[in-house]
């Protein structure tokens, strides 16, 4: 019997390692393919490339928002490894892989083995927790944190009477809310269940040390976030952007929205909108588990596991915390873990009423879609979806190549990637820099995702022009069309945009110029047809065109006099 036990602990250790192998090198994959930056990522990298860790704690260019730590982290690379995909990359990977890690040894500690070789090849596959892992943002620095600080609780009820634990865990916690902005969250359901803990137990006197920790770790986050972080959360346009993400009870469309929050929830271990609705049944396999949970091992445990997805919720409703996918993604290693738990409870079940189906035929049935996308993106490297974003980089080098110091024009959404994919990082130009962060962000004419402002005349814009590197780049007006949760808010550009844009645009050519265009499509509107369609109408001839993923350089000509 017990020779059979080791041969059983042997193999699930054996599944576990290749398991974590299989996670690390899709991550690995990723990161090698070197995608372009997309948009979110070259606003968050322009300011870590050219400020100075005190400069980093001003509020950032293009109304970007990240922890500080994580910024002065990503800076420190930069300035030993230079200003590069790979190196600004290189901290989301490492903790995408040990995030890994720490899901499955949380969860053995909690539930078992077999729960845990799920809930890590839950995380293993899923898809946002690979994607932002090679992606230059803190997204899944917030998952590692998240599950570290739930694991040490863990560890802290087991050795209540060891002030080690209380003290890694008051560390834990002070550095946690600093590196990751929803670590409050995770540390309000950490409190929520070492008092839960301290009064099942009955060591009533554990609740000051309690309280203590919620004080600190609340003091601490309330200072870093009124120094460092609201004058960019809290603008008007943070809020705006966000305004349809929150909960609001009462307000129109509350319990779609409520229904769409529960779905970015379980879009964090998978997702295939368009396709099927899983979340449905990844949040009934979390429930199951959440309720086995209690029954093996106490109300704390699960508190410590659901605790900062209610409050994640309840924070919404308060309209203090959006709800979208990779703003709930420090949740996700706690969501496996429990969908995990739901799943070994259910499979083993269904294996006992119909002993012809195997429980780990069951459990196989539920991963092998996000098994199955995990390898296509890393092996099978879809050119237009998966790691790859915007791919402005190819075109940029393609126009230093060819373009012989003739005009550009930059389409707005296209800006932020142009800029850092056409500044030399080892000379760069500060006063370029600076002058594009002030026109296209928030507020500025060329901003990204700027606000409608009514019909346009021509001459709109001409003075966004900036001359680099013996190039005029004409910099483009925002279009008035802003995304707002995945959708529009409107179906047209706003009236004349086009025709305006094109005269800029034919005024520049002599009598040639490029257009780089770059996240265009949305739904039905195609910003980058309507803009070529009216250059056009206006006399301008595609002479020469280049697409790669979400992105499209043109060569147009226009008759010379047009140009004169």
């Amino acid at each position: 019997m017990n020779s059979a036990i080791r041969r059983s602990a042997s193999k699930l250790q054996a599944l576990a390692v290749g398991l974590f192998l299989f996670g690390a090198l899709v991550r690995i994959v990723g990161f090698l393919q070197n995608a372009s930056l997309n948009g979110d990522e070259a606003m968050l990298a322009l300011s870590i490339g050219t400020r100075t860790f005190g400069q980093l704690l001003h509020p950032l260019d293009y109304g970007q928002v990240a922890p500080i730590p994580f910024l002065w982290a990503e800076r420190l690379v930069t300035l030993a490894a230079g200003v590069s995909e790979h190196a600004l990359r290189l901290l989301p990977l490492m903790a995408g892989i040990g995030l890994l890690w720490v899901v499955y040894s949380l969860a053995d500690t909690l539930l078992g083995r077999v729960q845990a070789l799920v809930a890590l090849a839950l995380s293993a596959t899923s898809y946002p927790l690979m994607r932002y892992s090679v992606e230059v943002k803190s997204y899944i620095v917030d998952s590692l944190v998240s599950a570290v600080l739930i694991w040490i609780a863990v560890r802290t009820v087991e050795n209540a009477e060891d002030r080690r634990w209380w003290a890694s865990l008051a560390t834990a916690g002070s550095v946690g809310v600093l590196v990751s902005t929803p670590a409050v969250l995770v540390c309000a359901g950490a409190v929520a269940g070492l008092a839960v803990a301290a009064m099942r137990r009955r060591r009533v006197y554990l609740l000051p040390a309690v309280a203590l920790l919620g004080v600190l770790w609340g003091g601490i986050f309330t200072a870093a976030y009124f120094r460092w972080y609201a004058p960019n959360a809290d603008a008007s346009y943070m809020q705006e952007f966000w305004g349809e993400n929150f909960l609001l009870p009462g307000t129109s469309g509350f319990l779609a929205r409520f229904g769409s929050g529960l779905g970015e929830l379980s879009c964090t271990l998978t997702c295939w909108r368009g396709v099927v609705d899983v979340w449905p049944m990844l949040l009934l396999l979390a429930a199951i588990g959440l309720a086995g949970l209690v029954r093996r091992r106490g109300l704390e445990y699960a508190i410590f596991l659901a605790g900062p997805i209610v409050a994640v919720f309840g924070a919404s409703m308060l309209g203090r915390y959006p709800v979208a996918t990779r703003l709930l993604l420090f949740s996700a290693p706690l969501f496996a873990i429990l969908v995990a738990a739901g799943a070994v409870t259910v499979s083993i079940r269904l294996e006992r009423s119909w002993p012809r189906i195997p429980a780990r035929w069951i459990l196989l049935l539920l991963l092998y879609p996000s098994l199955v996308l995990a390898v296509t993106l890393a092996f099978a490297r879809p050119p237009d979806w998966g790691f790859h974003g915007t791919e402005v980089r190819p075109l940029a080098d393609l126009f230093r190549q060819r373009s012989g110091g003739e005009p550009i024009y930059v389409f707005p959404r296209a800006v932020p990637q142009w800029v850092f994919h056409t500044t030399v990082w080892t000379a760069p130009d500060i006063s370029r820099l600076a002058w594009v962060a002030r026109i296209a962000g928030p507020g500025g004419p060329g901003f990204i995702n700027g606000a409608s402002r009514g019909t346009r005349t021509f001459g709109e814009g001409s003075d966004l022009v900036y001359s680099y590197a013996g190039v005029n780049e004409l910099y483009g007006t925002s279009t008035g069309a802003q995304v707002r949760r995945g959708h529009l808010s409107s179906r047209e550009p706003d009236l004349g945009w086009a025709e305006s844009e094109a005269w800029r645009i034919r005024r520049a050519a002599r009598p040639y110029i490029w257009i780089i265009i770059a996240d265009y499509t949305h739904g039905p509107l195609d910003e980058g047809e309507i803009l070529m369609n009216a250059v056009a109408a206006a006399g301008g001839v595609v002479v020469f065109d280049r697409a790669t993923a979400d992105a499209v350089l043109f060569r147009v000509r226009f008759p010379p006099a047009l140009g004169d």
